[in-house]
């Protein structure tokens, strides 16, 4: 606490949430993932009395929650990709039977969804001839968990050690900082929580390097998990189609409005998070190249899931249309990026109306 303190005096001061309404009339959320489209700083916002942008308290927790998104989209007749949920107990004794059951029920490729997450952090691609230690991993990273044992360690040079360390700091591909780590050496646990990438590397070495071997710490392996990790693990059927991405924003009459789609032409099965936020990974196409009645039922079923989840304002809602014309939506977000090439952006300039134009529409509606 103390580190922190002294890194927010560098660039200002801590600010209250108490305060905020003295020092802004309106919050413009732009936050993704837990803690901010998940409910919490709506629920924050609305404690303290601030306006703030996009769907309140129980759409953006429903927003954020792929499970229960899911469940209700079935309620509700939308078609969505078939499922299985794998709680945490379920997820740490799968073998090569769960694998074979999951294939046999959803079909293969398998995608292994962390179902609380965004940015498509956390999503792996099982294929089909993949292994068990395949599936292992996926539900590793869905759960923002890894381990690691003295052997591997000590066969690692210290540049792949090193790799290894920043991977596992780096959320996008591992678990994210903090970290909790849980040493396991002659039957026992001893766990501490690590803040800083460097501090991790020495925490590894201490406990796993050349100069940690004592009496019968042979099998000494640690275990790395998130503080914002995961209970649960969501397995899917995998959609093979063209993907796209629609904007669904609330008229002047409270009614939804889907804008024209965006089709996402990835360079790899995924659209992940790197090909989300870095140039050139992936093309967007406004409006997706379809026939005008294609087009107009992806809308249709856009507006139909904004008002089946009760969002509000505005929401970003991504599917597949499959060459027999069937269209799944899956994974509804209740805020969008905002980077000059995003869908958010993409999709006003085809109803004409420039950045500034619909920022200003998003706020008067909200």
């Amino acid at each position: 606490d103390e580190a922190l303190n002294e890194l927010i005096s560098h660039v200002g001061r801590r600010v209250e949430a108490s305060e905020l309404p003295r020092l802004m009339d309106f919050a413009f959320l732009a936050l993704h993932g837990p803690g901010g489209e998940d409910g919490a700083i709506q629920g924050l916002l609305e404690w303290v009395g601030l306006p703030y942008s996009g769907s309140g308290v129980l759409p953006s927790a429903l927003g954020i929650d792929k499970i229960a998104q899911k469940r209700l989209m079935q309620a509700a007749g939308l078609a969505t990709p078939k499922f299985e949920v794998l709680s945490t107990e379920n997820a740490d004794v799968a073998n090569a039977s769960t694998l074979s059951t999951l294939g046999r029920y959803l079909g293969l490729p398998l995608v292994v969804k962390a179902p609380r997450q965004g940015s498509s952090i956390g999503v792996s691609i099982v294929r089909d001839g993949a292994d068990v230690a395949a599936f292992g991993d996926a539900i590793d990273r869905a759960l923002f968990r890894r381990a690691i044992n003295r052997t591997d360690w000590e066969v690692l040079s210290e540049a792949e050690q090193l790799a290894w360390v920043r991977q596992l700091a780096d959320i996008r591909e591992g678990v994210g900082l903090p970290v909790r780590a849980e040493l396991l050496v002659d039957f026992t646990i001893q766990e501490e929580i690590i803040t800083h990438p460097e501090a991790l590397f020495n925490f590894i070495n201490q406990h796993l390097g050349e100069n940690s071997r004592r009496g019968f710490k042979v099998e000494a392996f640690i275990v790395f998990t998130s503080f914002t990790g995961e209970t649960q693990v969501l397995v899917e059927q995998f959609v093979a189609g063209r993907e796209f991405s629609c904007i669904v924003v609330e008229d002047e009459h409270g009614q939804p409005l889907a804008l024209p789609p965006t089709e996402i032409v990835k360079g790899t099965e995924v659209f992940d998070y790197r090909a989300k936020y870095l140039p050139g990974l992936a093309r967007k196409i406004t409006p997706i190249d379809l026939p005008e009645a294609d087009i107009e039922r992806i809308r249709q079923e856009a507006q139909r899931m904004f008002s089946t989840f009760g969002f509000e304002v505005y929401a970003r809602l991504d599917g597949f249309i499959q060459e027999d014309g069937t269209i799944f939506l899956n994974d509804p977000n209740t805020t969008s990026g905002m980077l000059p090439a995003s869908f958010f952006f993409h999709q006003a300039a085809e109803i004409g109306l420039n950045p500034s134009q619909f920022l200003t529409y998003i706020i008067r509606t909200s």
